[in-house]
């Protein structure tokens, strides 16, 4: 599956997803493609190494954006990340973020990797699968933003229904192939370790937006807060005005009253 060759005694493998060569310490980094005006000849050239504002050494790729070294030595050196269905982080274990070596990369739960992350102690955390969530809300992959969504197509009822916002992004599954997930906003700041206070101290713990407002994310607005506090009472509610609202903006009034008897529309 891993296309390997040795050049000066370090081991160099093809990351086939990006057609990028990459060697074991992360040192040597190959790009192929295709000259048109040479015949289509496969052809390769050595991509300049840049460090990001954080210390990461990256390339430039015309359609992902940027690639990480890090993550270009991961999936062709380590072991796969753990697909438990929780967020892992990729970190260098002597705390050196130009040290790409194979050796000094492994794979964390983020919760474990960044157990103090506040609004005040990062601007942006960076997650598994090239994602980077930033303290105001905004979620990006390999340097670009993702649209925040707030409603699905469901085929069934012929509707378009307002859920949780929400991002779409592409992962590399246990097969190797890419795959789009989509995940709540609020699901990704926790991992982060965005959301203010202590969720363990909650019986029935609950993100609070304090604003009331369902789209704002940024770390000084969320809080971890009980479902039985007034205060989660007031956000829930509104949070279902605004999408009945935009149910019966979307389907009209009459096809909507349907909708708006089941318990995701309907007050606490």
């Amino acid at each position: 599956m891993k296309s390997e060759e040795i050049r000066n005694g370090v081991r160099i493998r093809k990351h086939f997803a990006t057609s990028t060569k990459i060697s074991e310490d992360g040192l040597f980094v190959e790009k192929e493609f295709i000259d048109k005006q040479d015949g289509n000849k496969l052809k390769t050239y050595n991509p300049k190494i840049k460090v990001d504002e954080e210390g990461l050494r990256y390339i430039d790729n015309k359609n992902l954006g940027r690639v990480y070294i890090q993550d270009l030595v991961a999936d062709c050196f380590c072991a796969p990340k753990p697909n438990d269905g929780n967020y892992y982080v990729l970190v260098h274990k002597d705390g050196n973020l130009q040290n790409d070596h194979y050796k000094n990369l492994e794979w964390r739960l983020a919760t474990s990797a960044y157990p103090q992350t506040t609004a005040t102690t990062a601007g942006k955390v960076k997650l598994t699968d090239g994602l980077e969530v930033r303290s105001n809300g905004t979620i990006y992959q390999n340097g670009k933003e993702l649209e925040v969504g707030t409603a699905i197509g469901d085929r069934d009822i012929d509707m378009i229904v307002p859920i949780e916002p929400f991002v779409e992004y592409e992962r590399k599954n246990s097969w190797g192939r890419y795959e789009r997930v989509r995940i709540c906003v609020d699901e990704l700041m926790e991992e982060a370790g965005y959301v203010n206070g202590n969720k363990k101290q909650f019986e029935h713990p609950v993100i609070l937006h304090r604003d009331n407002d369902w789209l704002n994310f940024d770390s000084d607005n969320l809080e971890w807060t009980d479902y039985n506090d007034p205060r989660y009472k007031e956000y829930y509610n509104r949070t279902v005005d605004e999408k009945n609202r935009l149910g019966r903006e979307w389907n009209g009034e009459e096809k909507w009253s349907y909708m708006e008897k089941d318990q995701r529309f309907r007050h606490i």
